[in-house]
């Protein structure tokens, strides 16, 4: 199949859903959190993170958290406001939407609301370098699934944020 078969094209995202953490601070965000696997991901990030204001893309190692890696997706924005790239989409992420999009950019998001608030949360997360939590509803498999979803940002070897890690879990999806 292909990104432009009409099996991709549908409205799966409930846009009235759409909730965001009130507070961007790390604390604040994970006081947020429902999901212990969102909570490990934000522990993740703070462990590669150390005391910098956010860890290097490079430091992110999907290896060293193979079960958490499944719910996660590493993005890179390599040209200020340029096109974001998917460089890694965890398993049970493309087992759920069916649909493997490693190694495309970020228009190749079937779904319009879904890419567009994708593309906001991406926009955000650069500019402010401040994580950002939220929770949403989508259809998928014609089911409709609650995720919650963390973006955290992270620096490119010329120093400045352009890469987000992105986790993401769906409850009902284990």
């Amino acid at each position: 199949m292909a990104l432009t078969d009409t099996v991709f094209v549908y409205p799966d995202l409930d846009t009235s859903s759409v909730e965001y953490a009130p507070d961007f601070s790390t604390a604040g965000v994970r006081s947020w959190l429902r999901t212990i696997k969102m909570r490990d991901v934000l522990d993740f990030w703070n462990d590669i993170r150390q005391f910098r204001r956010c860890p290097n893309m490079t430091d992110v190692e999907f290896t060293s958290v193979p079960e958490l890696a499944n719910w996660m997706i590493l993005l890179e924005r390599p040209v200020p406001g340029g096109e974001c790239l998917f460089r890694k989409v965890g398993a049970k992420i493309v087992e759920l939407s069916e649909l493997d999009i490693t190694g495309q950019p970020l228009l190749s998001l079937p779904d319009p609301e879904y890419r567009r608030m994708f593309q906001a949360n991406c926009d955000a997360v650069t500019r402010a370098a401040m994580p950002l939590a939220s929770r949403y509803r989508r259809m998928l498999k014609g089911r409709s699934f609650d995720f919650e979803r963390l973006d955290l940002p992270l620096m490119l070897e010329s120093g400045r944020v352009g890469g987000v890690l992105v986790g993401m879990h769906a409850a009902g999806a284990d």
